[in-house]
């Protein structure tokens, strides 16, 4: 969407008289992401994700991605792998979702995480966001960065 109205401007100001811009030059004047495609994160992927507990829970998995919405899984030490579902790629962004799944920090609590993936240069970087199945519901965020696997 943000992608849609970025050329949306751009076709506008350039059609008002906006000099001899092209509508690549005035996206990329607004400093407009070139987007992210699914193809260009496909692999395994070695991360480092660290959570905002009291602790600073640091841990250490690794998501395979596909080149389609499908077949993308997490894998966490000493589990099984857990279907990433994505949910949208726009912008910069491919936002999946997991779970519910057996906590791995939080002993009998389910949990579902809800992660933004970004590439800057060869790394692949984000947010996530673990929400565990408690009395009251929690959240607690975190961040995380890694690279691609060497094959």
């Amino acid at each position: 969407m943000r992608r849609f109205s970025a050329l949306l401007v751009a076709t506008g100001l350039v059609a008002c008289g906006g000099g001899d811009n092209t509508v690549e030059d005035v996206v990329e004047v607004e400093g407009m992401p070139a987007g992210i495609a699914l193809a260009d994160v496909a692999g395994t992927w070695n991360l480092t994700g660290t959570l905002a507990t009291e602790e600073s829970t640091v841990i250490e998995y690794s998501v395979v991605a596909t080149n389609s919405e499908t077949g993308w899984t997490l894998n966490l030490p000493n589990r099984d792998p857990i279907e990433i579902r994505i949910v949208v790629v726009d912008g910069d962004s491919i936002v999946g979702e997991s779970g519910p799944f057996q906590s791995i920090i939080r002993d009998g609590v389910m949990v579902t995480s809800r992660t933004v993936f970004r590439l800057q240069g060869d790394m692949l970087v984000g947010t996530l966001a673990a929400t565990y199945d408690t009395d009251p519901v929690e959240m607690v965020a975190g961040t995380f960065e890694g690279t691609r696997a060497m094959p």
